[in-house]
């Protein structure tokens, strides 16, 4: 529950930065300072996909809307570590009602892992291991 919070978070975050970057026109000098920022913020979520694959860019997929709702699709590319081939991912912010409702991986062409799945793991892990220490501390 926590991790789920502090993903959403830092999306949020990600996608406010996008809407921000939207606007800035390239002739303003800080154009590049927050095109620089929406680069390392989109490199924190690709290290979520894929720990151990390398970040390149990027890049707007699709912006749909409807009464109350936007759901923004960027695209995330980099290489694998595996076999250093491209690797890509799309992730979909799903917003309504004036907040960030959802986040999801979307298509993407990893051949072994999905993206998310060793955080997923992490995530899980840890999951266990707190409840254990509870068991063993007799909070539970």
């Amino acid at each position: 529950m926590m991790m789920s919070k502090l993903l959403r978070r830092f999306f949020f975050s990600f996608v406010a930065t996008l809407a921000l970057s939207a606007v800035a026109s390239a002739s303003q000098p800080d154009a590049d300072s927050l095109q620089q920022f929406c680069n390392s913020v989109a490199e924190g979520a690709y290290a979520l996909a894929w720990p151990s694959a390398t970040y390149r860019t990027w890049g707007f997929q699709n912006l749909a809307t409807g009464p109350d709702e936007v759901d923004l699709t960027i695209r995330l590319y980099g290489q694998s570590a595996f076999d250093d081939s491209d690797l890509w991912t799309d992730v979909t912010f799903y917003f309504g009602n004036g907040r960030l409702r959802d986040i999801r991986w979307g298509a993407n062409n990893a051949i072994l892992f999905p993206p998310g799945a060793t955080m997923g793991a992490m995530r899980d892990a840890a999951m266990r291991w707190e409840r254990d220490y509870e068991v063993a501390q007799g909070n539970r």
